[in-house]
Order: structure tokens, then sequence, then C-alpha cells
């Protein structure tokens, strides 16, 4: 999500914003590096604002990165009083578009807020500030996350194909056998599936889609006969 121009109750430091006359916050945070299943991202950011620098090393504000992932739902803040700061997401979470913004938030209450770089219009004014409001809204980002296929390949399936070795067995039966489904198929069946993984690994998409859409449409219809 891409924070855009908006009516604060108090003045923020951004760039789509004239409530500030001089000074600026920079950020910068690098495309994240994939480490034990976890991606890394370096944030540095700062300001040189002498009132808002005070708000921090007082952690009274702080440094904030704001990650969101659609795909996955996935949403976060992480938070820091110093300049350069590391945080971790766990490789599962993030697929896709990823949104990362760049922010000073305040951490505590501040009754009377007021900064000598407010632009003259606030000159005479102080203002309530609430826990977690915006101070200032720096760079956005838009990334992409590319998974890589081997490591898609190792995410556990809860389908498990299986060879029914009964004498005359049907094409293929769908059994809920926990924690997994069991897909049976007979053994000549069974034998030419095993043989066109072996020729070309390429028709593992394929092949699980012919065979995992049958047998969640079966067990649906199963659930539904039971209700």
């Amino acid at each position: 999500m891409q924070i855009s121009a908006r009516e604060y109750p108090h003045p923020v430091m951004a760039d789509f914003s004239d409530d500030f006359v001089t000074t600026k916050f920079s950020s910068s945070i690098e495309n994240p590096i994939l480490s034990n299943g976890k991606y890394v991202f370096i944030a540095e950011m700062s300001t040189d604002n002498h009132d808002l620098q005070k708000l921090i090393m007082e952690e009274n504000a702080c440094f904030v990165a704001h990650i969101e992932c659609p795909s996955s739902g996935f949403r976060e803040l992480y938070r820091s009083y110093e300049s350069q700061f590391t945080f971790e997401i766990p490789s599962d979470k993030l697929i896709g578009r990823v949104d990362i913004n760049s922010l000073i938030l305040a951490s505590d209450n501040i009754v009377e807020y007021q900064n000598y770089d407010f632009h003259p219009a606030y000159k005479d004014y102080s203002f309530s500030v609430m826990k977690a409001d915006v101070l200032a809204v720096g760079e956005h980002r838009k990334i992409n996350i590319k998974k890589d296929i081997e490591s898609l390949r190792k995410v556990p399936s809860i389908f498990r194909v299986v060879e029914d070795k009964r004498v005359n067995a049907p094409s293929m039966v769908v059994e809920l056998a926990n924690p997994y489904v069991k897909v049976k198929m007979s053994s000549e069946n069974f034998k030419s599936y095993q043989r066109l993984l072996k020729a070309n690994e390429s028709f593992q998409s394929l092949l699980n889609s012919l065979i995992v859409v049958p047998a969640l449409s079966l067990l649906l219809k199963e659930y539904r006969s039971i209700e």
C-alpha cells in the first residue's frame, strides 16, 4: 500500500506536503537477502530535523518500516530508534509484489507537539499527537519476490499418489488418510504416471493438475453428501 497525500490532524513531514519548510526525512531499504528460510532487510533512515531527532533519541518517536504483501496478506511494522536496523521475515510470508513504506511514528503520546521547521501557518500552534500517529512519511518502494522453483517443489503436499495393487482396481480412488489425501491409482495408471515423470520433469505440474483437481472434486462431493 502506498501512502498518498492526505490530510493529517497535525503537520507531517512528507514530499507531498509543505508542512515543513526546509528539513527532510530520507530512507533506504535494500532488496532483501534470503538466508536460512528468512528474508533479511537492511534499513537506513535519517532526518536533519533536530526536533524529530530529539523525539527519537528520547524514544518518543521511532523509525518504522511498514511491509505489506497483498498476495499472502502479510502486513507488519518494524520499529527502531537507531537510524540503521535490520529485520527478518519468514520466506513463506512473502511472494510476488511487496510494498515497503518508511515512516517516523510517535511511540508515545505527545501533548504539545511543536517543531521549529513548521510552515509559518503553524508557527503559533501546538498539536496533540497520539501514540502511533504519523510524524513523517519517507520513500515508498515496490519489490517483486520471485520464488525459486526448487524451493516450491520442497513444500510438502497434502496429496500422496500411491499404487492400488488390488486386482481389477478402479483407475483412481481418493481417500482421506489424515493428514494426507491419498490418491490410489490402478497399477497400469500408476506405472504410466511414473514413466511420464521420469521422461520429463516438466510434466509434473500438468500431471498434478490432472490428479489434484478431480481428487478435490470427489472430496467436495463426499463432504456434501455427509452434510
